[in-house]
């Protein structure tokens, strides 16, 4: 095969992955534009106070807390 159809068939080649990637590109899926804003919502809903579950004393318990003054922090 002369040097000249070697550089026919590079050439063909060259043509044919050309087109094989443009119809790879056209196939893609559409590149979407993400709305990365935070979200915000209504603030009617119930707030964290604290991040364990903090039991309520029971009387006897309330009862010496009480007499001592209350709990501790706070003003009476």
């Amino acid at each position: 095969m002369p040097f000249d159809q070697y550089r026919t068939v590079v050439a063909a080649i060259d043509r044919l992955t050309t087109q094989v990637g443009r119809v790879a590109d056209a196939m893609e899926m559409p590149v979407v534009e993400a709305d990365d804003a935070p979200k915000t919502t209504g603030d009617d809903g119930p707030r964290v106070t604290h991040w364990l579950p903090v039991p309520e004393p029971d009387r006897e318990l309330r009862a010496r807390i009480d007499a001592l003054g209350g709990p501790a922090g706070t003003e009476h």
